[in-house]
């Protein structure tokens, strides 16, 4: 089973009474869309609202279009009787949305577990306890984790289950990172753009999740180069180095191999 993945975040330092600055990370929300289209969505009530707040482009590009769509989400009861909490976009309204709708980081953590073991609980037979029923669905099904640009969201992923060790039995301690596979298939930002270009509304964990999933889909339909292929591009390029001028990519080399090896390159 494969899962996209994507995080919202705010990344700082934090200096202590006595010693150094230490770097922390604080979840926002988090989206995960599996192969299937099924979605989870959560956002964090723990984070440091102060030192997000005072991140200009965390607090313009995050947290305000996170504050419509926690107004948006409230009930007429609190529209109509706390009013002020839809007006003005404040730190003040933040907190008190954040505190309505947020969860914690440990209720995120138990219902991602459950999002991604849903599969061997639905399959299971009904009488056999859901450990031994996703112990069973183990055993034929493996767990696949992917993110765009992946580094920081991989640790807060992991981190909302304790340390690594600590990780649900099944989840991989690795993610494997789409733009490692487009570096892998000599694919670059412009081919990205035209095939799969930024979403409406990124920024939000889960729409930044559907965009990992697409993005996936065109990766797999390009091909992976072996050992053997750079072997074979190393030749051409020698071959035909006369051709080649300083403005020239390296995607555009291989294009030009592709091309010459009858390969196909979107």
């Amino acid at each position: 089973m494969k899962i996209f993945l994507d995080t919202e975040f705010y990344a700082g330092f934090r200096k202590p009474l006595f010693g150094k600055s230490r770097h922390f990370i604080d979840l926002i929300s988090i989206g995960l869309v599996d192969d299937t289209g099924r979605t989870y969505y959560a956002i964090s009530k723990e984070f440091d609202l102060d030192k997000a707040w005072a991140d200009d482009w965390v607090r313009e590009n995050v947290l305000k279009p996170l504050h419509v769509e926690m107004c948006q989400g409230q009930s007429t009861y609190a529209k109509t009787h706390h009013y002020s909490l839809f007006g003005d976009f404040t730190k003040k309204c933040m907190r008190t949305l954040l505190n309505w709708t947020g969860k914690t980081n440990k209720q995120i953590a138990d219902e991602i577990r459950n999002f991604v073991y849903w599969p061997a609980v639905a399959a299971g037979d009904g009488l056999s306890r859901a450990d031994e029923d996703i112990d069973w669905w183990l055993k034929a099904n493996s767990v696949e984790f992917y993110a765009y640009y992946a580094d920081y969201d991989w640790v807060l992923f992991c981190s909302l289950f304790g340390n690594m060790s600590e990780l649900p039995t099944g989840f991989p301690m690795y993610c494997r990172d789409l733009k490692q596979m487009m570096d892998e298939r000599g694919l670059t930002k412009e081919w990205k753009q035209k095939v799969c270009p930024d979403p409406e509304g990124e920024h939000n964990a889960l729409v930044d999740a559907r965009w990992n999933r697409q993005l996936h889909a065109w990766i797999e339909k390009q091909p992976l180069y072996t050992h053997q292929d750079i072997i074979d591009f190393v030749g051409y390029f020698r071959k035909n180095q006369d051709q080649v001028k300083e403005s020239m990519s390296d995607n555009y080399l291989i294009r030009g191999w592709a091309s010459n090896t009858r390969r196909t390159v979107c």
